[in-house]
């Protein structure tokens, strides 16, 4: 059951479109709301996984948001906003709500109604698998083309952090989704502020490594802002206080919470800290969750750079990534191996791959290898600074899988 709110119209002209553009980014300002416009296509960050689509095509206006993931709270902003584009727009406006929260406004209802039920079909569907061989290998609504944080056993990733399957079946609802959302009641509160810093916390937090770009400094300092801010609304609201703190120290940060509950975890916060995947055509690269991952449009080749604290830290290592899929060039580079001495094998399950790993001198190593699974190969060429890093680098090499489409990703 998708979960979602849509405001629509036909339009005559693009220009009327502009026209919408310019009220709706009226509203976004004055709500203090950042809005990014492309040509046809604006998107409206509203929160921590909430997010308005505004778009036009073939003359049909489109203003819509996926409330499931961020929760009831957002999906209550949404019709508010939706409301307020509604009373300044010069045309009449088709409003989509299937929750019906922007016609009857009763918020415990919403809760109850829609976003419990939803919760509990989840809950299901966790039960119904539960006997399967792979059902510690699921993601809820995490999103396409993100990194796959690292399956644990006998939990569930979410978007606020690892969940245990029984605490689904058994857990009362009401706590469950204290946990589950980021946006659980009407309005920002504490707790609101408290699941913002934990949904950040858990999928885009670097720690040691927060001082490594703009990027990443602003995933920090906007944790600790929330964590604040949930104090100083809540000071008896229980924080996760070892996060907070080591944050401070890192961001050189004063530490404005002095004495707050601390919040306990089956497992460690953050994704990032393990080894994650990230997909690069049909394949699963597991890297650190700290690599700082590009993608080039020229080139069509992913880079991979490691990881570094502070500028002044030594080069560590990089790597350079394309897929080929053409079968006269997937033979060519075949050909160009049968010459490679001391090749190391990397074959496994249907994966078929090579690696070689040559001194550059000056302590500098290279390992080229390549992957290959049905009419994809996968060229990698890696530079290291370090022999112990490259061989252990091999090792995660053999780990690379091909990626099978995800019927463990449960999606609203």
């Amino acid at each position: 059951m998708a979960i979602e709110v849509a405001l629509e119209a036909q339009l005559e002209e693009e220009k009327d479109f502009e026209g919408y553009l310019h009220l709706v980014a009226e509203l976004a300002q004055k709500w203090q709301l950042k809005m990014e416009i492309m040509d046809t296509y604006a998107l409206i960050d509203v929160c921590p996984e909430g997010t308005i689509q505004m778009s036009f095509t073939d003359g049909f206006l489109s203003i819509t948001a996926q409330t499931a993931m961020a929760g009831p709270g957002f999906h209550a902003y949404v019709c508010d906003f939706f409301h307020a584009i509604e009373e300044k727009s010069p045309l009449t406006l088709t409003v989509i709500d299937p929750a019906h929260y922007y016609s009857h406004h009763n918020f415990d209802r919403l809760v109850k109604e829609v976003f419990h039920k939803w919760l509990s079909e989840i809950a299901q569907y966790l039960h119904n698998i539960s006997d399967q061989d792979d059902c510690d290998q699921v993601s809820l609504l995490w999103p396409d083309g993100y990194y796959q944080p690292l399956a644990k056993k006998g939990y569930v990733v979410t978007l606020m952090g690892y969940i245990s399957m029984e605490d689904f079946w058994k857990q009362d609802m009401e706590e469950l989704a204290e946990r589950f959302f980021v946006w659980n009641h009407l309005g920002r509160d504490g707790a609101y502020y408290r699941n913002a810093a934990l949904n950040l916390l858990w999928k885009e937090c670097y720690f040691e490594y927060s001082n490594m770009n703009e990027m990443t400094e602003k995933y920090a300092d906007t944790i600790l802002d929330y964590l604040e801010i949930a104090h100083r609304l809540d000071p008896l609201m229980a924080l996760p206080m070892k996060e907070y703190q080591r944050l401070c120290e890192i961001r050189l940060r004063e530490k404005r919470i002095h004495e707050a509950n601390e919040m306990h975890f089956d497992l460690p916060i953050g994704y990032r800290r393990d080894i994650v995947n990230v997909g690069f055509g049909c394949w699963n690269i597991p890297i650190s969750g700290f690599t700082q991952v590009n993608f080039n449009e020229s080139t069509q080749a992913l880079y991979l750079t490691a990881p570094y604290r502070s500028v002044e830290d030594p080069w560590q290592w990089m790597a350079k990534i394309n897929v080929i899929e053409q079968e006269s060039m997937i033979e060519e580079r075949l050909r160009e191996w049968d010459e490679v001495k001391d090749v190391i094998d990397l074959s496994h399950d249907q994966v078929k791959g090579k690696a070689c790993l040559q001194n550059n001198g000056d302590g500098y190593f290279q390992v080229r290898a390549y992957c290959i699974y049905e009419n994809q190969m996968l060229l990698q060429e890696w530079t290291i600074n370090g022999e112990t890093t490259a061989k252990a680098l091999i090792k995660q090499l053999k780990q690379i899988h091909a990626y099978q489409p995800a019927k463990e990703n449960y999606q609203a």
